[in-house]
């Protein structure tokens, strides 16, 4: 095989582990609610579905978007100062969390596990930003599907060994931590970095360059769990915990969408940098249209069979009007061509022309929201 061929086939295998990788690791999320589901009851799903709801705006906050700033910021910063501000902002995202399990009265040892899955998603997300800069998308993959496949083993064996919902959520939280000694183990046997750019305070500028990537990815969080909050506000456990068996309808689109952005914002930056974002341009418009065209597919499959599949999957407790399963397929239609041009404006370094973007759809939502509610 010519060396073309053989860096064409490595490319197109990397990119399979990192799309394997994006769909397993919440594949295994899936698959702790279903035992979840299955040991427990539709109450404690819910009472998980409720922690992951609250949890997540909380951490992808810490985050501050640092990952997406290491991967595409041409001014370069020492990694340590990434990681000193990520290790802080996790550590008041914990606190916070503790504060409302306790107002919530959540069960400890639930809130403590998803506490750890949480702080340990958190520093592993960050350590994946060297591998995507360098874009070595096989060693990034392959601690995506690690992750899945240890999570889903270790609360597997803790149904087992002792069917205690709040024990299968920490053998999830267990294959988190397993997985950050595995990036940390994969990053030292990387090549180093070039040298960064001096600056004076480099934690402050981080932190305002940021800003607008951190909004942006906490908007859109809160867009994407408005609907839980509303059915937690307005209804019972149980209602969480069927909506959020139905969401995972609208996950499908979210996960092709943010496996295309991790596999090509790497590459979207060094195009930038070697042709100039005209290139970028013209290729972002080509992406898209495949992905809709893909993406519409999926989306009338969905349609079909998802009323269907989750009832033979989760139990005659989780039946769904067909309306409301269509309208969640179409708006998994729409969630892959953004991930891609979110890719494309960080790529840019437009960070705030991406914050205005998801503010935009934020109050266009919460207009709909208005109106649905004032017509009963």
């Amino acid at each position: 095989m010519s060396g073309p061929c053989r860096a064409v086939s490595s490319s197109t295998g990397a990119r399979a582990l990192v799309l394997g990788g994006t769909f397993i690791a919440p594949i295994s999320q899936w698959f702790v609610f279903w035992l979840l589901a299955r040991y427990g009851s539709v109450m404690e799903a819910g009472v998980f579905a409720a922690l992951l709801a609250y949890s997540t705006p909380l951490f992808i906050a810490a985050g501050w978007g640092l990952r997406n700033t290491l991967i595409t910021l041409r001014r370069s910063y020492p990694f340590a100062v990434y990681l000193r501000i990520r290790v802080l902002l996790l550590g008041a995202a914990a606190v916070v969390l503790l504060g409302i399990g306790a107002w919530v009265r959540a069960d400890p040892v639930m809130l403590w596990a998803v506490l750890l899955m949480k702080v340990s998603d958190g520093v592993t997300d960050l350590l994946y930003g060297p591998l995507q800069r360098q874009q070595a998308l096989a060693p990034y993959g392959l601690l995506m599907i690690a992750n899945g496949i240890i999570s889903a083993v270790l609360s597997a064996l803790m149904a087992v060994l002792c069917p205690s919902p709040s024990m299968i959520v920490f053998g999830s939280s267990l294959g988190s931590t397993a997985t950050t000694a595995l990036a940390i183990v994969a990053l030292r046997r990387r090549p180093a970095e070039p040298a960064p750019d001096r600056t004076r305070d480099p934690a402050r500028a981080l932190l305002r360059i940021s800003a607008p990537v951190a909004l942006a990815q906490m908007l859109a969080v809160v867009l994407a769990n408005i609907p839980t909050w509303i059915v937690a506000a307005l209804g019972e456990s149980a209602d969480v915990g069927r909506f959020a068996a139905a969401a995972y309808i609208l996950t499908l689109g979210s996960l092709l969408g943010s496996a295309l952005n991790s596999m090509f914002i790497g590459e979207y930056q060094s195009v930038v940098s070697r042709q100039g974002p005209q290139a970028l341009l013209l290729r972002l418009r080509r992406t898209t249209l495949r992905i809709c065209l893909a993406g519409a597919a999926i989306a009338v499959l969905a349609f079909f069979v998802g009323p269907f599949l989750l009832e033979s999957v989760y139990g005659r407790g989780f039946t769904f009007s067909p309306w409301f399963i269509a309208s969640l397929t179409a708006a998994a239609l729409l969630v892959p061509g953004t991930y891609v041009l979110n890719a494309g404006l960080l790529a840019l370094n437009e960070y705030r022309s991406q914050f205005l973007v998801v503010a935009w759809s934020l109050a266009l939502t919460l207009v709909c929201i208005l109106l649905c509610y004032l017509a009963g």
